[in-house]
């Protein structure tokens, strides 16, 4: 089994941070912020452009170069990514993938044009899901579409989507769960475990957690690869090792290498 990753999301406005990230003393530069998740064994970072606009593709490929200079680890970046001159963009200021969202539910070629451009591990596709009468649907998107007032459900089931995202080539899915979101008790294991037992690809969970004990869940064996994580380490209510040390505790595989001694 390889080694499962734990992959803080930093959110940017126009190329700085926009979470509140505990003791740092710069809270808007996005390069202490992602040099202190690094010491803290962080395995690849989430940088996610939360209020996308034209001026702030620029600031945030300027913000991703200046990171890249900086920490040693691999960046991936999402945000409202709508054309393949963006991702190349991106890709080109030092990120290692790039992560398409809703525009892969209203372009679904966009997926392979961009997997044939760029290569399937640059590509991850996120989806966005919540439990519903019908039960796991997609949503066009997170807090940009939100934002844009074009939050809405799609007509696809979850597994259906997912199962055709790996058909068009995509390296990874990011599994947002809004219903893990909402009651805020740990990942979605159900919808995670669902899509990590009927595709091939790495499932990347987010949404939920807030315990040491959520990571080992949702990263045992059968469920996802990796967890990204926000709130519970910009609020230093967890750190990147106290959790790795669960995970150890649970006899999950870690990079040993990353996992620093308090």
């Amino acid at each position: 089994m390889l080694a499962k990753k734990i992959i803080p999301r930093i959110d940017l406005d126009h190329g700085k941070c926009a979470s509140v990230i505990s003791h740092l003393n710069d809270p808007s530069d996005v390069v202490e912020a992602a040099s202190h998740y690094m010491q803290q064994g962080a395995d690849e970072l989430y940088l996610f452009d939360a209020f996308p606009s034209s001026a702030s593709h620029k600031l945030t490929c300027e913000a991703i170069s200046r990171v890249a200079e900086n920490v040693n680890l691999p960046i991936m970046v999402g945000g409202a990514v709508l054309t393949q001159e963006q991702i190349a963009d991106l890709l080109d200021s030092g990120a290692d993938k790039v992560v398409i969202g809703s525009i892969a539910v209203r372009r679904p070629s966009f997926i392979s044009m961009a997997c044939r451009a760029f290569s399937s591990p640059r590509i991850c596709v996120r989806i966005d899901t919540d439990r519903t009468n019908w039960g796991y649907r997609v949503f066009t998107g997170g807090p940009t579409d939100i934002l844009a007032g074009q939050d809405r459900m799609v007509d696809l089931d979850l597994l259906d989507w997912a199962r055709r995202v790996e058909e068009l080539g995509a390296g990874e899915i990011l599994l947002h769960s809004r219903h893990s979101v909402r009651l805020g008790g740990g990942y979605d294991i159900y919808a995670t475990g669902l899509l990590a037992q009927a595709l091939n690809i790495p499932i990347i969970a987010e949404g939920g957690e807030g315990q040491d004990l959520d990571f080992s869940a949702i990263l045992a064996p059968g469920v996802a690869d990796s967890a990204i994580t926000a709130d519970a380490l910009h609020s230093k209510a967890l750190d990147i090792a106290m959790i790795k040390q669960q995970m150890i505790a649970f006899k999950l595989p870690v990079r040993l290498n990353t996992v620093l001694t308090k």
